[in-house]
């Protein structure tokens, strides 16, 4: 993946240096990546005249047709909506050749989400911890070859499904709504790029002025992404312990909640990785971490279905960790950022 490099002047660094070292706090421990995905649109805007309404009895108002618009009779005027007051989409196909890029694309940014930080005000962007890049970097590459595969597989039964579209959308099927087979494959993409995001010193000799907003603008930005990234990763355990403690919690009839595959390896993956992912050096936040990890230990899934014992000494230990937890969040923003996915 290609390096994106920009440069700052001798003869500004001073002036930047408070923009440098903020930025330095968080870039000597992490890189930016910023990810993308492109993918061929299946959804067009469906002309609203063309929409039959039905009347309250449920029979649909006779409509008479002109070219290919669909238009009440003088009478029934009063019965029809106004049509910028509708706004319908058609899909223009369906396939589980499709679904199967788009759930891939999902569990791509899952596994991002597990392994970096978010980007403050950047989307699109993660903050990747260098301690992780080689792993991190090595299963990008391997979810862009699969990708590609899964994309090969949609467009070889691209034309079926057209077919199969013009059966179900009737008068609302539109050859023009479907891109050929070699523009439809131009349209999906999975692009990754390391990229070193800074205050480009050259601005200086071009406007001062400038130059002396935009440097308070970074130095704040940084100062803020600083922050931002501290609470995403307080939240992202927060939410870790209440999703832990809900599913050992037994249900109002007594029953006990089932541990899904994979539930422990979470638990274990985030304590695990979150000295890599401390980059702003929480060591109130690591003392929790450390509690948790004592606390799980080394259980599995097997272990959590059969022992009682197990499951409630981990929830009543969790329970702790999440008042600690609290108590830290009590006067912070909610950010809204998710890091685990809800089981049901």
């Amino acid at each position: 993946m290609p390096f994106e490099d920009v440069t700052i002047e001798d003869t500004a660094v001073e002036e930047i240096a408070p923009v440098v070292e903020a930025e330095t706090r968080l870039l000597e421990k992490a890189v930016v990546l910023a990810v993308s995905f492109h993918l061929l649109g299946r959804q067009r805007k469906v002309d609203s005249r063309r929409i039959e309404v039905k009347a309250a009895d449920d029979e649909p108002v006779r409509i008479t047709s002109n070219n290919g618009l669909l238009q009440p009779t003088a009478t029934e005027l009063l019965r029809q909506p106004d049509p910028k007051s509708i706004n319908v989409t058609k899909r223009l196909f369906e396939g589980d050749e499709y679904r199967a890029i788009t759930a891939l694309d999902s569990q791509i940014k899952t596994y991002l989400a597990t392994k970096c930080l978010p980007f403050p005000m950047r989307a699109g962007m993660y903050l990747l911890p260098i301690a992780l890049i080689h792993e991190v970097d090595a299963k990008i590459e391997a979810y862009a070859e699969l990708r590609e595969a899964l994309v090969d597989q949609f467009l070889a039964v691209y034309p079926s499904l057209l077919d199969q579209a013009r059966e179900k959308l009737g008068d609302l099927f539109d050859e023009a709504d479907y891109s050929p087979p070699d523009v439809a494959e131009t349209k999906f993409g999975f692009r990754t790029q390391y990229v070193n995001l800074g205050l480009p010193g050259n601005l200086r000799d071009i406007d001062r002025a400038m130059f002396e907003r935009e440097r308070q603008k970074a130095e704040k930005y940084w100062s803020d992404a600083t922050e931002d990234i501290r609470l995403a990763l307080r939240e992202g355990m927060l939410e870790l312990v209440d999703h832990a403690v809900t599913q050992l919690t037994g249900k109002a009839d007594g029953k006990r909640r089932a541990i899904r595959d994979g539930f422990a390896d979470r638990i274990q993956d985030f304590l695990a990785t979150f000295n890599a992912r401390n980059l702003t050096d929480d060591a109130e936040l690591q003392a929790v971490i450390e509690q948790a990890k004592f606390i799980f230990g080394e259980r599995t899934d097997e272990e959590l279905r059969n022992s009682p014992s197990a499951r409630t000494a981990i929830r009543m230990g969790f329970e702790e960790v999440r008042e600690s937890l609290n108590k830290m969040l009590e006067a912070e923003p909610t950010r809204g950022i998710r890091f685990v996915e809800e089981e049901a």
